[in-house]
């Protein structure tokens, strides 16, 4: 096996698992891949690096469920944050498993570029 083999095989399965679970957001990347297709059977590798709905589906499932059991630094944003019934001071680094917190019950695409100011990594208050 080669190394990130395990880690890519969770990503993925995680990425269908939460797409299933929210058909909405499923339809809606199903229309940007058949668009991105046009006439092929599926989009070349450079179309898909270019679809901004696919990034922000695969950018969402790695931020509800890592592929890692490590958390992710993330540094508190201005403003402070609350986390899991806690607030935390902006400028702060946090990290934490996804698994701590069971109070995240909805999916949604908080990078959609529709949805916000267009800058990957952004996401909605």
């Amino acid at each position: 096996m080669n190394a990130g083999t395990s880690t890519t095989t969770v990503a993925i399965t995680n990425s269908i698992y939460l797409l299933y679970k929210h058909p909405k957001a499923l339809s809606k990347l199903r229309e940007e891949l058949d668009a991105a297709a046009g006439t092929a059977e599926v989009p070349s590798s450079g179309e898909l690096a270019h679809l901004p709905y696919l990034l922000a589906c695969i950018e969402e499932s790695l931020s509800v469920q890592p592929a890692s059991s490590f958390g992710i630094p993330r540094i508190v944003p201005k403003g402070g944050r609350g986390v899991v019934s806690q607030f935390i001071d902006e400028d702060a680094t946090v990290q934490f498993r996804h698994t701590l917190c069971q109070e995240i019950q909805t999916w949604r695409i908080r990078r959609d570029s529709s949805q916000n100011d267009g800058s990957r990594g952004t996401r909605r208050k």
